[in-house]
């Protein structure tokens, strides 16, 4: 499929529609956000990873998923999986990493990673993966 073709997700206000972004680079940050944007999602971008949690309970009933980097500035996609579960155990986390991949994969199954994306990836992937983990029926 083109990427200049990917269909847009149209929601108001109502639905659930948030994602939460963390990353420590904040330009792929703010690609991340406008992607989801044009999926047709409203992201909350979080550059400091241990504020995850508090914007998570905060926004709980509108999260559709989080998007998580591997590798944060004060902690880890991981850590930060492990507190969400006890927020919601039934949270929907997507894992993004440029710099592991076995490690990642390991940790993945063992910490309920709902799904992982080795970075560089494309718009295209991004919005499949997002569209997996929030249409899965656990």
């Amino acid at each position: 499929m083109d990427q200049k073709n990917i269909p847009l997700k149209i929601l108001d206000d109502k639905t659930k529609n948030i994602i939460i972004i963390s990353d420590d680079e904040e330009v792929v940050l703010n690609l991340l956000g406008s992607q989801v944007i044009l999926f047709g999602y409203k992201p909350i971008l979080i550059l400091n990873g241990l504020e995850v949690p508090k914007i998570f309970e905060e926004n709980k009933d509108k999260v559709v998923c989080i998007i998580l980097d591997y590798q944060l500035r004060l902690t880890t996609g991981i850590k930060l999986s492990v507190i969400l579960r006890e927020i919601d155990p039934n949270v929907k986390i997507i894992l993004i990493s440029g710099y592991c991949f076995d490690n990642c994969l390991s940790e993945y199954t063992e910490y309920k990673i709902n799904s992982f994306l080795q970075k560089p990836f494309t718009m295209y992937e991004l919005k499949t993966k997002i569209e997996e983990v929030v249409n899965k029926i656990e």
